[in-house]
């Protein structure tokens, strides 16, 4: 089951304008949620050209693409101590032998952490 934000997060809010406006554009049952002004599907070239344009509105000066998203996604699950099974899911991957892969690259840092024993060097020896 996927964690659901509380109604007082600002993604509920901002989900909640735009579902709103969907409304108004009426682009039937069947569309989906993030759709195109005339209801149909956005296509990734769009999304692709989208990002860096939104990107330096908001005055950020790394690059910012899709892919970086789902980098985002990723790390955090795993920094919320998502299992491991339960992110391999969430991403599409077939094996958890691709997600730890995948892990290791968009979390270096989490994956030295987990390597740190929970033990002080005092209690280990005796």
């Amino acid at each position: 089951m996927r964690k659901q934000p509380p109604s007082s997060h600002p993604l509920a809010t901002l989900l909640a304008r735009w579902i709103d406006q969907r409304r108004k554009l009426s682009p039937g049952a069947r569309a989906p949620i993030f759709c195109t002004l005339a209801g149909g599907r956005v296509d990734a070239s769009y999304v692709r050209h989208l990002l860096p344009r939104l990107a330096a509105k908001a005055g950020l000066d790394r690059r910012v693409h899709a892919h970086g998203l789902r980098h985002t996604y990723a790390s955090e699950l795993a920094r919320e101590g998502t299992a491991i099974n339960v992110i391999r899911d969430a991403l599409g991957h077939t094996s958890l032998a691709v997600t730890d892969r995948y892990l290791r690259d968009v979390a270096p840092v989490m994956v030295a952490q987990g390597l740190r024993s929970p033990y002080s060097a005092s209690e280990r020896r005796g």
